[in-house]
């Protein structure tokens, strides 16, 4: 399936793509990618191709002044070090923004594994986003798990975390406050 598709929870229906640019299905089929709730709709964030890390923020939107189905975030702004993350850490912050942190960056069959953050703001009633340099979440870390808490914080489990030999499954369980 490349469509987009939307259930009820009893049947399924095609996404109806309405407004400029905007899309039945992901531009970019993706793997070990994050989703967050946002208002309005979904960000699809990161992930790779099987051969490299992917670095265009998708949203899906229900029905907004921009249309409804998935559209291209415009990357407006990025920082110093800013990169393409697979396996990372995404959730949205207590401010609206979206924390893009650890995760791998993916380049044919080479991996590195990532311990710098992100925040990812969105224009509201835009397509338009910037990365900015955010506090690291404290270790290298991919493909763990993330719980935003009652306070803001998060709590991050589980994950790779590097190692002589290479990635090896962490038991690490990190308070992150932003």
């Amino acid at each position: 399936v490349n469509a987009g598709e939307l259930s009820d929870g009893e049947s399924f229906w095609v996404v109806q793509p309405a407004g400029a640019d905007a899309r039945d299905g992901l531009q970019n089929p993706r793997v070990n990618h994050s989703a967050v709730a946002v208002s309005g709709g979904v960000m699809i964030l990161g992930g790779d191709d099987l051969l490299a890390s992917i670095d265009e923020p998708e949203i899906f939107l229900a029905g907004s002044p921009m249309g409804a189905g998935f559209f291209t975030m415009q990357i407006q702004a990025v920082h110093q070090e800013h990169s393409a993350r697979r396996g990372l850490v995404a959730a949205r912050l207590p401010s609206g923004v979206i924390l893009y942190a650890g995760g791998e960056s993916l380049s044919a069959f080479d991996r590195e594994l990532l311990g710098t953050a992100e925040a990812l703001q969105a224009e509201e009633g835009t397509l338009n986003a910037a990365f900015s340099a955010a506090a690291p979440i404290g270790q290298k870390l991919s493909f763990p798990a993330v719980t935003a808490l009652p306070s803001g914080a998060l709590l991050i489990t589980g994950g790779l975390r590097p190692d002589a030999g290479g990635p090896v499954p962490s038991a690490g369980v990190w308070y992150y406050s932003p």
